[in-house]
């Protein structure tokens, strides 16, 4: 096809952003599962099954084995826990709660297949006496001298090797030297191969709210951001279960060299290592029982933020408001707004302060913007604490763009004219090929019609133009 030939395509279209509402509530729990949850287990069966409380791709917890216990009381409101305590603190056990008797418990996903993101949570009672010496005799110690596991994506050959999330107690040694405080750490075991662990101490002793102490209830959290090798892409929370509490406290920002291995198939643990120390093939993973209730376990496929998890604040705030829309006949229009507060926040969309029936959700589509569609509107946002109504946020309709008068100069260079309404501005979009759209200037129409000059046609053996609106 001759460079000479150009075809002029108009078009309009209106750019716009989704907002999620994200932030729950204090205390939020029990949890319901949401989009990014991978795995939630509430942990209130008597007797196994223990299910998993997503709405697919879940794993039921059948292994009870070992000592460990359900139906322990859990804290006020969440049901029952498992319990993992065993012989007690100056043994290690072998008390689990797994999908199958060990060693072969199949957990498909344990964080984000595309990012390697992931959050791991639970609520924890601590039932030993956190200023005990946990460590070996000769320094003082009980001699059971291992970590106490809250959950675990473990194996007993390398390749099955992923992960595991623990409590370290006083005189323990995690291989950065013998703990004087008590310790979350998260290891990323990694098959075995550059294997890191992170170590982040617990508040203890201090005056902090959050100290650890005898038989208190915490939740305890890991996160990570899905971006290796960066500063503070992985975060420990641990926070004193406590209503007044409006967002999971940050004990440590650490930096995790690489995203856990993917598409693994590890046997995963509740309240242990879920191996044997030595590995091999026992089935009983005498290593590293929690000397504990655990409850409320989840695996999200995000990094979950301070006030995502359990605690946030309780009355209703708008975090980013409704904005005005401006668009053309037949454009599809989202409305958004993005809230935190008590859950579950319920939504009431309004056009000209009339309700919009079936309309209740955090984004309000108008999938074909018409003449009857042009108003305002605006949402009201409701939870047990009260309401809170948004911004009104007025539809503007406007004439499409459309690009008149092409033209060659003398010296070869292709002109047109956009023709639309002034003080807007436009995108200009090309093509080669009528399917690929590519931005190749933003113009300002302050007049309602405005020259476009085309100098490097020579390139291109056939070119395509449209406009697009920019509210």
């Amino acid at each position: 096809m001759r460079s000479s030939y150009k075809t002029l395509v108009a078009s309009a279209a209106i750019l716009g952003g989704l907002a999620t509402a994200n932030i729950n509530a204090n205390i939020v729990g029990p949890y319901t599962a949401d989009v990014n949850t991978l795995h939630l287990w509430h942990m209130d069966q008597t007797t196994v099954p223990v299910v998993d409380s997503v709405t697919s791709g879940g794993t039921n917890l059948t292994s009870l084995q070992n000592g460990a216990t359900l139906g322990n009381a859990s804290y006020p409101g969440f049901g029952s826990a498992v319990n993992t305590y065993g012989p007690g603190p100056n043994f290690t056990g072998s008390s689990y709660l797994a999908p199958q008797t060990l060693p072969n418990d199949p957990l498909s996903t344990y964080a984000n297949p595309t990012t390697g993101a992931f959050t791991y949570e639970a609520v924890i009672q601590v039932i030993y006496n956190p200023s005990l010496n946990l460590g070996p005799p000769s320094s003082g110690g009980t001699g059971r001298n291992t970590a106490l596991t809250i959950i675990a994506g473990e194996g007993n050959s390398n390749p099955l090797r992923v992960f595991q999330f623990r409590v370290d107690p006083i005189g323990y040694n995690p291989g950065s030297g013998t703990l004087i405080q008590p310790s979350l750490e998260f290891i990323n075991v990694n098959q075995n191969v550059s294997v890191q662990s992170i170590v982040v101490p617990i508040p203890y002793n201090d005056g902090n709210p959050d100290d650890i102490v005898q038989n208190g209830w915490y939740h305890v959290a890991v996160t990570y951001n899905g971006q290796p090798n960066t500063p503070g892409n992985l975060n420990f929370y641990w926070t004193l279960m406590d209503s007044n509490r409006t967002a999971a406290t940050l004990i440590g920002s650490r930096q995790m060299t690489l995203n856990l291995p993917a598409g693994l198939s590890p046997n995963f643990v509740v309240g242990n290592t879920g191996r044997n120390p030595g590995g091999g093939t026992s089935t009983t993973p005498v290593n590293a029982n929690f000397l504990g209730n655990i409850d409320e376990v989840r695996m999200s496929k995000v990094a979950l933020a301070q006030g995502q998890m359990m605690f946030s604040a309780p009355t209703i705030t708008i975090d980013v408001d409704v904005t005005n829309q401006v668009t053309v006949l037949g454009q599809t229009v989202n409305f958004a707004v993005s809230a935190s507060g008590v859950p579950p926040l319920r939504y009431q969309w309004r056009y000209n302060s009339n309700n919009i029936l079936g309309a209740t959700q955090a984004v309000y589509t108008i999938p074909a913007v018409s003449l009857a569609d042009v108003g305002n509107y605006d949402v009201i946002i409701t939870n047990s604490a009260g309401s809170v109504t948004s911004s009104l946020a007025p539809l503007v309709l406007v004439s499409a763009p459309r690009l008149l008068s092409p033209a060659w100069t003398s010296n070869g260079v292709f002109t047109f004219t956009l023709n639309g309404n002034a003080g807007f501005n436009y995108a200009i979009e090309a093509t080669t090929n009528l399917r690929a759209w590519s931005p190749i200037q933003t113009v300002s129409n302050a007049s309602g019609q405005i020259l476009f000059t085309e100098t490097n046609l020579s390139a291109y053996p056939f070119r395509a133009y449209r406009a697009r609106l920019i509210p």
